[in-house]
């Protein structure tokens, strides 16, 4: 089978990474000041303060990647055996394997369709159902782009005395109602790694205001050094990224705002998922993968196989949770549109719109191509 060509859409010198010239400047300056060796440094504590700021939160803990970081999330908020975790279907399945490393029990929720994240309506639906008791925690991921329901949910948490784990590993960036993506939580996740919006090539971070969750996260990884800390390089690279998050994720926004109205005409198929916020100081969107639903899984496999024979960067979404066994975890809601989701959505790479010779039309175009020629097979 011959090998696909590489992807004709460059990524590095515009959007992404962030700060590329930046990036360099400040590895050379560590590899000089030859102290990235050392288990601590400045540069350290500079991010802890830098993620504090950006996000608006009290306590930031850099850790070795995002999976971990929803892993020590969930055991700084206190779940263990027995207790009941509400996850989406249709999800990172880590965040379903996390539960279950706990040796607690995932809830599974539906999603909203609009949003591709957890239903408030949903979850509304649990917490009336007899499984709400071993209820602990509920952890809600933003994705594709769009907010989850953010204050419908924290909202419900909050009466029902659940801890609220927000996901916000794809978001960096992201803004709702004028306030970062990852402080609204009780404890937030954030990742670093593979091409994630605000990269250094692995790691994530755990948030919180929470003065006690703070703590026991603390007591997890102090062993006495960082159990699970991130390198001095990846700090440095992080730092100049995190100083142009603002500006280059309104940028993105724009551009993938371009590409939408481009498409717009051209897709009549295709199901447009989460799309992008106005761009203002209360909402700002942050498009990691851009999502459509086809028609059906056929189609979706169709499109992907096309898209990598093209150098178009489609993939396929999440796998839906829906049809896991009930040993392993509660259903005790319809979970309609995980299913659908997990059958149909076909996502773009945020990189197909972040190189610096980016053309929404061009782009359009191919898209547009591959889209008639999955429909007519």
């Amino acid at each position: 089978m011959p090998k696909p060509p590489e992807p004709s859409f460059p990524t590095g010198d515009d959007l992404w990474p962030i700060a590329a010239e930046e990036i360099a400047q400040a590895i050379r300056h560590r590899s000089e000041l030859a102290d990235w060796a050392a288990y601590d440094s400045p540069i350290k504590d500079d991010l802890i303060r830098s993620l504090c700021e950006t996000f608006g939160v009290n306590h930031a803990r850099p850790v070795s990647s995002g999976s971990l970081a929803v892993e020590l999330a969930l055991r700084s908020s206190g779940v263990g055996p027995g207790d009941g975790v509400v996850v989406a279907a249709f999800d990172y399945p880590g965040n379903f394997r996390a539960v279950e490393l706990l040796g607690a029990r995932p809830v599974l929720a539906d999603i909203d369709p609009d949003r591709a994240s957890m239903s408030a309506t949903s979850l509304d639906e649990i917490a009336g159902s007899d499984v709400a008791k071993s209820v602990k925690a509920v952890v809600v991921s933003h994705l594709f782009g769009q907010p989850a329901d953010i204050a419908r949910i924290s909202q419900r948490c909050h009466e029902h005395g659940w801890t609220l784990i927000e996901d916000a590993c794809q978001v960096s960036g992201m803004r709702i109602g004028g306030q970062p993506a990852g402080c609204f939580g009780d404890v937030a996740t954030l990742s670093f790694g593979g091409s994630k919006p605000l990269t250094s090539g692995g790691g994530g971070a755990v948030l919180t205001d929470d003065d006690a969750i703070a703590a026991r996260l603390r007591s997890l990884a102090d062993r006495p050094s960082d159990a699970f800390g991130i390198s001095t390089f990846q700090a440095a690279v992080l730092l100049p990224q995190l100083k142009k998050l603002a500006d280059a994720t309104i940028a993105r926004e724009a551009r993938v705002a371009e590409l939408l109205q481009s498409l717009s005409s051209r897709l009549d198929r295709w199901q447009r998922v989460a799309a992008p916020a106005e761009s203002s100081n209360d909402d700002v969107g942050c498009h990691y993968k851009i999502a459509w639903l086809v028609a059906d899984e056929s189609t979706r496999d169709h499109v992907i196989r096309l898209g990598q024979s093209n150098g178009v960067p489609l993939g396929q979404a999440f796998r839906s949770m829906h049809r896991s066994s009930p040993r392993r975890c509660d259903r005790p809601v319809p979970l309609n549109h995980s299913r659908q989701f997990g059958d149909r959505c076909v996502l773009l790479d945020h990189r197909a719109i972040a190189s610096a010779d980016f053309n929404a039309d061009r782009l359009a175009d191919r898209i547009a191509e591959i889209a008639e020629e999955a429909e007519q097979r």
